[in-house]
């Protein structure tokens, strides 16, 4: 049991150390970041605003798996 235990944490270690995955998780908040500021403006949102609902609102949700 502490063999298994101890593989699963030292996978996990790894894939979060990753730079790959660093770079993947810094790139869900910097395009989370443009989305909400494309929401405040009024002038955007009226022209892109159900492309941005769609596109980028479940990107916060992707947070939740990581």
């Amino acid at each position: 049991m502490q063999t298994t235990t101890m593989n699963w944490r030292s996978f996990i270690i790894k894939w979060v150390e990753n730079p790959v995955t660093d770079r993947f998780i810094i790139s869900l908040i910097i395009i989370n970041a443009v989305t909400l500021g494309l929401e405040t403006s009024p002038a955007i949102m009226a022209s892109y605003g159900e492309f941005i609902t769609h596109v980028f609102l479940p990107i916060p949700g992707r947070y939740l798996i990581f």
